[in-house]
């Protein structure tokens, strides 16, 4: 069963949750989801997994699908203006210009 679901009368998942009640929650535990249409973005995440299988299928869970490995080695170039990459992918290499701000440093909070 898909965990998003546009039909009120659901029935119960693996879990044993239901659809939720009129008011938007059946208990403490769910909200209502509702479906909005919007552009697909790319959205990358930069950390350490400590537990790759259980993203992958908590992934797959919602409804994504495991592409394999994506093996890239990126190359950045200092240039007077914007950035430049040279992003090499097995037997491809792509030189890439962008513009993007400078991040911003950490700041403490007061």
């Amino acid at each position: 069963m898909s965990p998003i679901s546009d039909d009120a009368s659901a029935a119960p998942d693996e879990l044993g949750r239901g659809a939720p009640t009129e008011g938007g929650c059946d208990d403490a535990r769910h909200a209502t989801v509702t479906r909005v249409q919007i552009p697909r973005r790319n959205i990358e995440l930069k950390a350490r997994d400590p537990d790759p299988a259980r993203s992958l299928q908590a992934s797959l869970d919602v409804g994504a699908s495991d592409e394999g490995w994506l093996r890239q080695t990126d190359t950045y170039f200092r240039v007077p203006h914007g950035r430049l990459k040279l992003r090499e992918e097995d037997a491809v290499s792509q030189l890439i210009s962008y513009e993007r701000a400078s991040p911003r440093r950490g700041s403490r909070a007061r």
